[in-house]
């Protein structure tokens, strides 16, 4: 498992199946996945593995687009004034699957700054 860089300038947008697009705001981020949080009632129930999402950090200058996902985890954080005081969110954690060369490259440099 690769350690984990924080971000403070990162969304996603997360693909569902059902061609809804969902945001989310970066927390986190390895050369083997990232976590996010998500407004609670945005992420589909019915989630099927694998998923897309493309990633922004905007800070770095940093577009991946297509990239393979799993999800390995989703936590629900209510009241928390930290993340969002009026509303519930979910953190989750995906898993990269079958990255390509130059999605690699652009992770590796991300997460040795």
């Amino acid at each position: 498992q690769s350690e984990r860089t924080q971000k403070k300038s990162g969304i996603v947008a997360l693909l569902q199946s059902n061609s809804l697009i969902e945001f989310g705001k970066v927390i986190d981020v390895s050369c083997d996945g990232l976590s996010f949080y998500i407004n609670d009632g945005k992420l589909n129930k019915d989630i099927k593995n694998p998923l897309q999402m493309h990633m922004l950090l905007i800070n770095e200058n940093v577009f991946l687009e297509n990239v393979n996902i799993s999800v390995v985890s989703n936590t629900m954080w209510k009241d928390d004034p930290q993340i969002s005081m009026y509303q519930t969110v979910i953190r989750s954690g995906v898993k990269f699957e079958d990255l390509d060369s130059s999605q690699k490259i652009k992770l590796k440099k991300l997460t040795t700054k």
